[in-house]
């Protein structure tokens, strides 16, 4: 059930949530689903950001959130899914960030996905950097501007990006939805 605890805002028909895997359960599957892919294990660990359409009652958009620092354990780093693909060197040293992927987004909805992305880092003022792991064409939209840290082997398309998060928290189009928590 969704509750007003994990509202983040509204614009027209469409409300933004974030929640855990455990507090949505009957909503988590859908958003594997309806993105075109398997869920994880790593789905577990991290906060879950979606769209919901309150007149076709399902989810138009989601994205997945892991605070890097928080999925960072004294015994390694098991919940951190770039760690599994990356360098956990490297990695160790972005731990006031955000780690965003498995991104889609209906048509039109991108927007407002972004400006939910923005809702969520104003909840969370910790989040000083972002790191998206670009596996989907909505993920690599939300990693246009970023630094390269990583690339596939063997072909070196980039596939982990640190971005600046202002973007997302200066959205000037947040006119455009009304927060609800406010």
């Amino acid at each position: 059930m969704l509750r007003p605890k994990h509202a983040l805002l509204e614009a027209g028909s469409v409300r933004a949530f974030a929640a855990p895997a455990y507090e949505i359960p009957s909503i988590f599957p859908e958003l594997g689903r309806l993105g075109g892919r398997e869920l994880d294990a790593f789905d577990h660990w991290y906060e879950h950001l979606f769209l919901w359409d309150t007149i076709a009652k399902r989810p138009v958009g989601a994205l997945r959130l892991g605070e890097v620092a928080r999925l960072i354990d004294p015994e390694g780093l098991h919940a951190f899914e770039s760690a599994r693909i990356f360098d956990a060197g490297v990695l160790r040293g972005f731990g006031a960030a955000v780690e965003i992927g498995a991104a889609w987004a209906a048509p039109g909805q991108l927007g407002l996905l972004q400006r939910a992305l923005g809702a969520w880092l104003a909840e969370h003022p910790g989040c000083s950097k972002g790191l998206v792991l670009a596996r989907t064409p909505i993920d690599r939209a939300l990693a246009v501007g970023g630094r390269v840290i990583a690339v596939r082997e063997p072909d070196g398309i980039p596939v982990l990006f640190e971005v600046s998060l202002f973007r997302f928290r200066a959205e000037p189009s947040w006119i455009e939805a009304r927060a609800v928590h406010e």
